[in-house]
């Protein structure tokens, strides 16, 4: 305890230390004070969250930060941080340190496999859970996993991943590296003869008819849809559907979109037999593969895939009326075949 109030002062008068020094020293202090936490689901590739004895930090990882030793940065996982302060107000970390990762056995790395995705949720410093077009694979992480390639592995980081069968016969981690950056926000991008700005997002659940809510990774829009936004290839404006939205300022001073389009591949076609057509109110729940319709004979579940046309109409959200026409796929499932008002 004795050892523990010690360290607390001197962390505490280095910093006020640090506080008071002139601004063109504080460009980035050399560490202070080292912290030992484990890391918070909150946690972003810039901004480390970390859970100790004495509360929550927030640590800034900038490029002066060595990860040599630490590049996964999970929820639950104990690091040690060296930590400094820098000029805007910030706690920087110098170097982070974790527990080594799980055993290495034998891994085939000659015939190997490659997946790009993103981190899920569950993913552990033990073992990733990608999430990628064809459904989540998990794979474990060894000591030998080459990690050179990316800054630090955080929950939706999109990664590129090289795959390698274990003589346990799980995959494995042979190496990992940076994915493209879906979230990134890029400005004069035109469309249909409108300069527009490239926003991708996750669809809102309070979207309703003529406006999407979008949250990005600047925040949270709102966005008008009018005629003459294109919707080829993502009719269906359904909650945690990811999009990219090209969106402008309009004559009235609301944004708008010009398009938006699919970040989702659709699925296959299933080659339905025409059965039945039904009316109804698209119900809370559908997402871009799957369709719950609230008829008058009860809720159906229909799926929809690359073949399912939908070109007679135009946006459609939760609660709107739609006529189906369906058939029995290849896999046994009812399929869309025809999608109008």
């Amino acid at each position: 305890m004795r050892k523990l109030w010690m360290r607390i002062c001197l962390t505490a008068a280095v910093l006020a230390a640090a506080w008071y020094l002139p601004a063109a020293s504080q460009t980035v202090l050399a560490a202070w004070a080292t912290v030992q936490g484990t890391v918070e689901s909150s946690t972003t590739p810039e901004l480390l969250y970390l859970k100790t004895a004495q509360g929550q930090m927030q640590i800034k990882i900038d490029a002066e930060t060595n990860t040599s030793q630490c590049k996964i940065l999970l929820p639950g996982r104990a690091v040690t941080v060296g930590v400094n302060t820098g000029t805007d107000g910030y706690l920087h970390a110098e170097s982070i340190i974790g527990s080594s990762a799980s055993s290495l056995i034998t891994v085939d790395k000659k015939n190997t496999m490659g997946v790009t995705g993103t981190l899920a949720s569950g993913t552990t410093v033990e073992m990733l859970y990608i999430k990628t077009n064809g459904g989540v694979i998990q794979a474990k992480l060894d000591d030998d996993s080459d990690l050179s390639g990316v800054t630090v592995l955080v929950i939706g980081k999109n990664v590129n991943v090289t795959l390698g069968r274990g003589s346990d016969a799980y995959l494995h981690v042979l190496k990992v590296t940076d994915g493209a950056d879906t979230q990134r926000i890029v400005a004069n991008v035109p469309v249909n003869g409108v300069n527009t700005t490239q926003v991708p997002g996750t669809i809102q659940s309070n979207t309703k008819n003529g406006t999407m809510v979008l949250k990005t990774s600047a925040g949270t829009m709102e966005i008008r849809i009018d005629g003459s936004t294109d919707l080829t290839g993502c009719k269906l404006l359904v909650p945690n559907r990811t999009v990219t939205a090209y969106i402008y300022l309009g004559s009235d001073a609301y944004v708008h979109a010009a398009k938006v389009a699919s970040t989702e591949n659709a699925q296959n076609a299933a080659s339905p037999a025409l059965s039945a057509t039904v009316k109804g109110q698209i119900m809370s729940g559908t997402t871009a593969d799957t369709l719950y319709l609230s008829t008058s004979g009860g809720n159906m579940t229909i799926k929809l895939d690359s073949s399912t046309n939908m070109n007679s109409v135009g946006a459609l959200y939760i609660g709107s009326t739609i006529t189906v026409q369906v058939g029995v796929g290849t896999d046994g499932f009812l399929h869309a075949i025809t999608i109008t008002y």
